[in-house]
């Protein structure tokens, strides 16, 4: 687990269906279109959000992937989804196949200033910190103080002048109707992660960041 150092996100999701009280996930990796698809049963709904991928149109958005990365010997077979994998929805059109941790900041609490709309403040977690977020389930915005402690929150400011604000502001759109959903059974967001960029002098381990643009991921159990 300590050798993990990025997400890959090469399984994309493209139909979700329904069938005996089972949400089916069809899926596909990046360099295997051709192959049958990865098939995914889950007793939960499938977030609000997604609803969009039960259609049968283009431009699906946001984007949605399988996490971590299923075996190429489970193409085509009926896998349990539940316990195993997570299903990360993405607030972009576009996304790098590998992200970094040292990119990203798992997000606990974000402060906007309407007296001061250059800028946010968040309170999260960074690196090594966000997989063990991530891979054992411990969700940041529970209130156990002891889990917050030993997950080394940090206090960032996020510079927003020079950055593309259309990913960001998609976001808190789909974010309050998802939110308003709140469908027994549907799928819960275990942890939303800011995405900060590649540029190389950025990393979550600063304080103050100023990036060229600013995704937003969110992971659901």
């Amino acid at each position: 687990m300590s050798e993990i150092s990025y997400i890959i996100l090469n399984t994309i999701v493209f139909k979700i269906t329904r069938e005996n009280n089972l949400d089916k996930i069809l899926a596909y990796q990046i360099d295997k279109k051709e192959s049958p698809p990865y098939i995914f049963l889950t007793e939960k709904r499938i977030p609000e959000v997604l609803e969009i991928y039960r259609k049968t149109i283009s431009g699906r958005y946001p984007a949605a992937f399988i996490f971590p990365s299923p075996s190429v010997e489970i193409i085509g077979k009926a896998t349990y989804f539940d316990d195993q994998f997570f299903l990360i929805v993405a607030y972009t059109e576009e996304l790098p196949l590998y992200v970094p941790f040292d990119k990203l900041i798992s997000v606990s609490k974000i402060i906007i200033y309407e007296d001061d709309p250059q800028k946010i403040e968040v309170i999260g977690a960074c690196g090594s910190d966000a997989l063990n977020i991530l891979m054992n389930n411990n969700n940041l915005n529970n209130d156990n103080d002891k889990n917050k402690k030993e997950l080394k929150l940090r206090h960032y400011t996020i510079d927003l002048r020079k950055a593309n604000l259309n990913n960001l502001n998609r976001f808190f759109i789909y974010n309050s109707v998802n939110k308003q959903s709140n469908k027994d059974g549907e799928m819960k967001v275990a942890g939303t992660y800011i995405f900060i960029g590649e540029d190389e002098n950025l990393s979550c381990k600063q304080s103050y960041i100023a990036p060229k643009d600013i995704k937003i991921l969110e992971f659901y159990k």
